[in-house]
């Protein structure tokens, strides 16, 4: 649920020693989840689709990603730290992706 991620947006802020701007959820075309780099993080309406680990891999990627902007060796090495398996939860969300696409193609279409 939105409530949900948001605690888990102030649950990894804490644990981070980071503090968030803003969240917002809305349908996006091309990913997950964004944020800025003023602390703005946006989330998309259709992660209620996915389950819970890859819920909590999106939350921590994108505060990740106030401590290190790009995806480089830097951000990899910080996101290995609380979750070994980041590859494998990467192509899980590849595959996510187009699963719910097709979800809500399908739903468009009755």
């Amino acid at each position: 649920s939105l409530e949900e991620t948001k605690e888990l947006v102030i649950k990894f802020c804490s644990e981070n020693k980071e503090a968030v701007s803003r969240i917002s959820f809305k349908r996006m075309r091309s990913k997950w989840a964004s944020c800025t780099g003023k602390k703005l993080l946006t989330f998309n309406k259709d992660l209620r689709f996915l389950p819970a680990n890859l819920i909590k891999y999106i939350v921590f990627h994108e505060i990740t990603h106030f401590k290190e902007k790009k995806h480089n060796a830097i951000f990899w090495n910080l996101i290995s730290k609380k979750f070994k398996d980041y590859k494998s939860k990467e192509k899980d969300l590849f595959i996510y992706w187009f699963l719910v696409q097709r979800k809500i193609r399908d739903e468009n279409k009755k």
